[in-house]
C-alpha cells in the first residue's frame, strides 16, 4: 500500500504580510506624488509662457506686423494692431491649435510672473527687435527663469 502525501500550496503568513507592507509603502509614495501637483503646474505655466513669447516673435516675423505680449503678474495676452501699420493693439491673436480662442493664459493660484527690470508690455517687431523693455530682461516664474534679449528677440531659458 502506497501512502499518499498531499502537498499544500499557498503563501505563508510572512509572505502575505511582506507583500501587504510593500503595497502600503508604494501607495503612500504614489499618493504623495499625485497630490503635490503644484510643481507640475508651475513648470507647465512657465513652458506655456515661453512658448507664447516665441510664438509672438515668429508671428511678427511671418506677418510683417508687430505683436504685443501684455503681461501682468498673473497672466499674459497676445495682441496685434487693428491695422498692421497703425492703431492700438486691440486685435486678439488666436491660438494656433484651434484658430478660434484668444491666445491668453492665467497663472494657477499662487504663481506669479516677475521681471527684472519690470515690464508690462513686450512688442516684437518683424525685424526681431523687441520694444517695451529697456534692456535685456530676466523673467521669473517661481524658481524658473528665462531671459529676453532686446536686440535679437532671443529667449534663453535657464535650466534650473
Amino acid at each position: 500500500m502506497k501512502m499518499q502525501v498531499s502537498i499544500i500550496k499557498g503563501f505563508s503568513l510572512i509572505e502575505l504580510i511582506t507583500v501587504m507592507v510593500l503595497i502600503s509603502i508604494l501607495g503612500v509614495v504614489a499618493l504623495g506624488r499625485m497630490t503635490g501637483l503644484s510643481g507640475y503646474e508651475v513648470r507647465g505655466f512657465f513652458d506655456d509662457t515661453v512658448a507664447a513669447l516665441r510664438y509672438a516673435q515668429k508671428l511678427a516675423i511671418s506677418t510683417g506686423c508687430d505683436v504685443q505680449v501684455a503681461l501682468t503678474s498673473t497672466s499674459y495676452q497676445l495682441l496685434q494692431q487693428d491695422s498692421c501699420s497703425a492703431g492700438g493693439f486691440i486685435r486678439n491673436v488666436v491660438k494656433p491649435i484651434d484658430r478660434n480662442s484668444p491666445y491668453t493664459n492665467t497663472a494657477p493660484a499662487g504663481i506669479t510672473i516677475s521681471s527684472t527690470p519690470s515690464t508690462a508690455a513686450i512688442i516684437f517687431s518683424p525685424q526681431s527687435v523687441v520694444s517695451g523693455i529697456a534692456s535685456d530682461t530676466t523673467f521669473t516664474i517661481d524658481s524658473y527663469q528665462f531671459e529676453l534679449y532686446q536686440n535679437t528677440g532671443l529667449i534663453n531659458v535657464a535650466v534650473p
